[in-house]
């Protein structure tokens, strides 16, 4: 820096940086700006700013800005014209501060913060432009558009559409949170676990006064039913026989309706009023009494013409003693189909295993499968055969062309198998052995095959009530089958204990004596079942049971419909069905069944199906439960089973402690 007296081009009209008072320094602070103390590279500092913007460019317009910054004489810097005058400016290290003007650097930083304009709002402020056009803002505020805007309206439409989200957001939530089950129970379908009830229609309900009970009969008692907590209604024999009902076993066709128990109006009628109960009809078709006797007559026969009435319309088919089954084959499939049409939700093949020999065996299933899933739509049409169709063909599997395969078939097409249960005839640890013998057979040996159907009674057996050993124990009985694991199966008037008919009036039709009128009241004459003091067409017996007694079903069915521990007939583990049910104790009279299901409680069934009262200590096996159900009375309250006490046809379901 040169220390020589300042140059009088440097001036601006006379008036040195010395002369500067003390406002005018105090405006223009960054005049001095201290060296830095390392090397610093300014971004304005780039050699095209420099080469630009350099005093020593020779622009001593630009070169003498930071001494008009630092000069505020009473008479403008600007000429009229609008430049400046300048007559130079020698800088000396001991000259004011304004010398830094020598410094290309300092000159760079002060052009940054402070520009000189010719503007009449920039000379009114000592040649400084305003911060607005410091900032770039070259508009006034209220040259904007969105100064404008009505923002009232918009804070107002801001918050309430932020807070209607909100709301549906909490509204989704808490809607998504009610539709989550409360709990998480494994799924099943209708027939799962339930309870199908069994009805002999001319023995239900007589509803006009004929003395036999006929559809409009069902139909008016599907509150009974649907109070029981039943999911499925089994019709027994409801086809014309040339006398129906004593012979009713000898069916004439399969696809009309026997007079005397109603119209295919009213067969329509009591579908729909219980398909509207959640109560799914399933039809027994008789294969085998009916096929059977055409059998019999091409055995006399070379050949002879078939004509079967479906759908109003006479189909014509043939059989001969070669090739009978392919013309039954067809006709089943009309039969099925036409039931289908109306509705039915599934079919009892009665007699199937009189045709397990046949070659065209396999094919006639599948056919009849595939029909049935045809017509599932969203609800499951089901197929139910007897046991002895799984156990014949286990049996005789060498001796069976294609046994296994047969037996493949039957597992993989039917839903249900009906396992009979005969306690009062077989003993009490028949039950044991029976369910021993369905867990570790073919049923339980690989998933999705075909539940067990559990029954005691049906058209073709003596009643409970006339084989027990003591009054009540029927209900002990219907229980036990009813915990069992599966789908349970009561024939009609079990419930109450209905007992057959013991009358030498009637010993011509022996063959009918379990099939007794049902009772409706206390009344003696016909307990309910017909009106006006008809005379039923079979001669009304009593009831062990009076209909309170069914209060137990009832409880039962929604017990067992709440908890997987019951209504499940397995676990699936590892691809295999585990059992969830053992018999832990059994004698000649009780039995102590144990149901349980992972994270579940597990359930304990007592039941005294025998004729002696039981006094035992139970404490090695269970400590105590919450009694949820008891016969006798006393439930809802928690037990030990140190002393226990049964009596005979007492039954106890108990929640035991986990």
């Amino acid at each position: 820096m040169s220390s020589g007296a300042e140059s009088p081009k440097n001036l601006y009209l006379g008036i040195t940086p010395e002369f500067l008072d003390e406002e005018s320094r105090s405006i223009c602070p960054l005049l001095t700006p201290s060296p830095t103390a390392v090397h610093f590279r300014h971004p304005l500092s780039s050699p095209g700013y420099d080469q630009q913007h350099s005093p020593s460019s020779g622009d001593t317009e630009i070169s003498s800005l930071p001494a008009a910054l630092c000069t505020r004489a009473e008479k403008s810097p600007i000429t009229e014209t609008g430049r400046l005058i300048t007559d130079g400016l020698e800088g000396s290290s001991s000259s004011s501060s304004c010398s830094v003007m020598q410094d290309s650097g300092a000159s760079a930083q002060l052009l940054n913060y402070f520009t000189l304009s010719a503007d009449p709002s920039a000379i009114e402020k000592g040649g400084l432009k305003s911060v607005v056009n410091l900032l770039g803002l070259s508009k006034q505020a209220q040259e904007y558009s969105f100064v404008s805007w009505n923002w009232t309206v918009i804070r107002r439409w801001c918050f309430w559409g932020v807070m209607s989200l909100a709301v549906a957001c909490i509204c989704i939530i808490i809607g998504y949170i009610s539709t989550i089950p409360r709990r998480c129970d494994p799924s099943r379908s209708w027939y799962q676990g339930t309870l199908i009830y069994q009805i002999f229609p001319p023995s239900f309900q007589d509803s006009d006064g004929s003395g036999v009970g006929d559809l409009k009969g069902i139909t008016s008692r599907i509150g009974y039913l649907d109070r029981l907590g039943v999911r499925g209604v089994r019709l027994s024999y409801i086809f014309p026989s040339r006398s129906y009902p004593e012979h009713f076993q000898n069916p004439e066709n399969l696809t009309q309706i026997d007079h005397t128990i109603g119209t295919f109006k009213d067969f329509e009628v009591m579908l729909e009023s219980l398909h509207r109960s959640n109560i799914s009809v399933v039809l027994d078709i008789p294969l085998f009494p009916f096929f059977d006797r055409l059998k019999m007559k091409s055995d006399e026969e070379e050949q002879e013409v078939k004509h079967v009435i479906v759908n109003n319309h006479i189909l014509v088919s043939t059989t001969n003693k070669t090739h009978g089954w392919v013309s039954e084959r067809s006709e089943i499939t009309d039969v099925l189909l036409f039931w289908l049409n109306i509705g039915v939700d599934g079919f009892y093949l009665e007699g199937l295993e009189h045709f397990l020999t046949d070659e065209l065996f396999i094919s006639q299933i599948f056919e009849w499968r595939a029909i049935l899933n045809k017509y599932n739509q969203g609800f499951e049409k089901i197929l139910i055969c007897s046991e002895e169709v799984v156990k014949s063909l286990t049996k005789n599997m060498h001796t069976i062309a294609n046994a296994e395969s047969k037996l493949n078939v039957v597992m993989k097409s039917f839903d249900l198998i009906n396992v009979h249960l005969d306690p009062f005839t077989n003993g009490v640890p028949s039950i044991k052995e029976k369910l021993h013998e369905v867990q570790n057979g073919v049923i339980y040996s690989k998933p999705g095959y075909p539940w067990v159907y559990w029954t005691s009674g049906g058209v073709d057996t003596l009643r409970l009530a006339s084989k027990a050993p003591y009054g009540n124990v029927t209900m002990a009985l219907l229980l036990t089958t009813m915990a069992l694991p599966g789908t349970t199966g009561i024939f009609y008037g079990d419930e109450i204990g209905l007992l057959n008919v013991d009358d030498e009036q009637f010993i011509d039709v022996q063959h009918l004596h379990q099939l007794a009128p049902m009772h409706w009241s206390d009344s003696p004459n016909s307990y309910g079942f017909a009106v006006r003091n008809i005379i039923p067409w079979m001669k009304v017996t009593p009831s062990r049971l009076s209909l309170s007694a069914t209060q137990f079903i009832t409880q039962m069915s929604i017990i067992k419909d709440s908890s997987p521990g019951l209504y499940m007939n397995a676990m699936w583990k590892n691809d295999r069905l585990i059992p969830n049910s053992e018999i832990r104790y059994i004698d000649e009279n009780v039995l102590l069944l144990e149901r349980n299901y992972p994270r579940r409680h597990t359930f304990l069934l007592m039941a005294n199906i025998g004729k002696e009262k039981l006094m035992k200590d139970f404490s090695s096996h269970y400590y105590g439960g919450v009694l949820i159900l008891d016969t006798s009375g006393g439930a809802e309250r928690y037990a030990t089973f140190q002393d226990t006490q049964l009596v005979p046809g007492q039954a106890i379901i108990a929640k035991l402690d986990k």
